[in-house]
């Protein structure tokens, strides 16, 4: 390692991405060089994103919807992604955040793999150096993810030879990628990400898990197993994905109803404050979880808490959780809980908060981090991968197996039977994903990137309507304006 070795502070290593600066520009802030194993599992730590990176997106979706009713403006910054404008950044803004972020965890990552690569080790440190490895493979897998899902078309035959992002797999030639960089293909990117998941979860099998915040070999696999689906392998899908379903069993969200029984108070009141659903024992079904600063109070401080603000959970959404059965008028989802507001909406204050909210995490309690990757996606991974391939009554199986733990119990019966009747399993796959994974780490914007990006509109406090066209270009997001100005000849997203 070159470039590395004087850029360590305390063991860890410490980046500066400037907030007018291109793709990586490292800002050196000390001398000291990890040298054991030890040392590097500080660098390793460094290396997860810890800020937020993924929620803005759903405001470019069908699950987000402005209150016209709400308090104050919608923000500046947000408005370029909620009117899917060309350029996701405001007028005068050059630096990206989100690529920022991902790039500065692909440094951190690539620091570690060229070192261990050099490295020698001894007999007694040869689990940690595996698991330290095996992990900064994930970490860079899960951010080239993220990076090839915001900036490039979706994987597909057709767009392998298309741009995808600028590609680093060693800190040999850091300072070379401050300016004038290129971007690989979709189809390199992507079979990079393939490698180090492969290699990752060769790395990390049979290791003791560590903490729900770092990967570890079954989150991986979930990792595969959603990386696989994106691409279309269906069998690969169904072999990882099976491999987390057999160790782990969805929370029953039946226990919800002892803590309503319990409370003392109106339901508006439940999920507010000091408690959101994530506090229910739903936090069991997480497997991965990233960003615990996500800005300045974890996952509290997330852009659609339950606040009288403009940006909602759309009653597009909602209306997804109201379902009509054969026996019962309305089949009762306890998932209801992360997005209704109860709210009298006939009062001032009530028609301010409006009918939705997003109750998943808690505001003034504990510091939570975000959903990274959670059991309930891992089986409509599989479930899709099924209906996919016609395997029908497995593919039916498997939503059964999650929304068992879903829907209230008296209501299952009814529920089995509606969906027993249907004729479109993959519709209903779909549906049960979207509600599952809403406000999950972007997963709505990247499903509907590889569904066929679906037209869109959105309306704004005053009236006014914004129209995203089916296949518009902007479902694509533009490269970011900083790294434009340093690499000029930088092949630029077609708008």
């Amino acid at each position: 390692m070159k470039a590395i070795k004087n850029i360590i502070l305390g063991g860890m290593v410490l980046i500066s991405l400037s907030s007018c600066n291109d793709l990586l520009e490292i800002d050196p802030v000390n001398s000291m060089i990890p040298k054991s194993v030890e040392d590097y599992e500080d660098v390793l730590l460094g290396a997860y994103p810890d800020n937020e990176f993924f929620m803005k997106t759903e405001m470019m979706t069908d699950n987000v919807a402005v209150n016209p009713n709400g308090y104050g403006d919608m923000r500046r910054d947000y408005v370029p992604w909620y009117t899917w404008a060309d350029s996701h950044q405001s007028d005068g803004e050059e630096y990206d955040s989100y690529w920022g972020e991902l790039y500065r965890s692909i440094f951190y990552a690539n620091t570690i793999i060229d070192d261990f690569n050099e490295k020698e080790v001894l007999p007694e440190d040869q689990e940690l150096f595996e698991t330290i490895k095996g992990e900064a493979h994930a970490i860079r897998a899960l951010s080239y993810f993220y990076l090839a899902n915001l900036y490039a078309e979706p994987y597909s035959s057709e767009n392998l030879a298309k741009a995808c992002v600028p590609f680093s797999i060693t800190t040999e030639d850091l300072h070379e990628r401050t300016q004038n960089n290129t971007r690989e293909s979709v189809e390199v990117v992507w079979n990079l990400i393939v490698a180090d998941l492969e290699e990752a979860s060769k790395l990390l099998a049979g290791k003791r898990p560590n903490t729900k915040v770092r990967f570890n070999y079954l989150s991986v696999e979930a990792l595969r197993a959603r990386v696989y689906l994106y691409m279309d392998n269906l069998d690969a899908a169904i072999s990882s994905s099976s491999k987390v379903i057999a160790i782990y069993k969805p929370w029953d969200m039946n226990n919800i109803q002892d803590i309503i029984d319990s409370e003392n108070e109106p339901l508006e009141y439940l999920f507010t404050g000091e408690r959101g659903v994530m506090d229910t024992g739903y936090q069991e079904d997480v497997l991965f979880s990233m960003c615990t600063n996500g800005g300045s109070r974890g996952a509290g401080g997330n852009i659609y808490y339950y606040s009288r603000g403009l940006q909602k959970p759309s009653e597009d959404l909602f209306n997804c959780f109201i379902e009509k059965g054969v026996e019962s008028d309305t089949i009762f989802d306890y998932r209801r809980y992360i997005f209704e507001s109860f709210a009298d909406t006939e009062t001032y204050y009530g028609k301010q908060t409006g009918k939705t909210v997003y109750n998943m995490y808690s505001f003034q309690g504990p510091r939570h981090p975000y959903i990274g990757i959670k059991l309930g996606e891992v089986i409509l991974i599989r479930a899709e991968a099924y209906a996919r391939k016609q395997l029908n009554t497995k593919a039916i199986d498997d939503v059964k197996l999650l929304m068992k733990k879903r829907i209230q119990t008296d209501h299952f019966a009814d529920y089995e039977t509606m969906i027993d009747a249907e004729t479109d399993v993959l519709a209903r796959v779909l549906k049960e994903r979207r509600k599952e994974t809403a406000f999950d780490g972007g997963l709505r914007w990247f499903d509907l990137r590889r569904l066929g990006k679906p037209a869109l509109t959105h309306a704004d406090k005053e009236g006014s309507v914004f129209e995203l066209k089916k296949g518009d270009l902007r479902y694509v997001l533009q490269i970011p304006i900083s790294e434009q100005k340093h690499s000029p000849n930088m092949i630029l997203n077609p708008r």
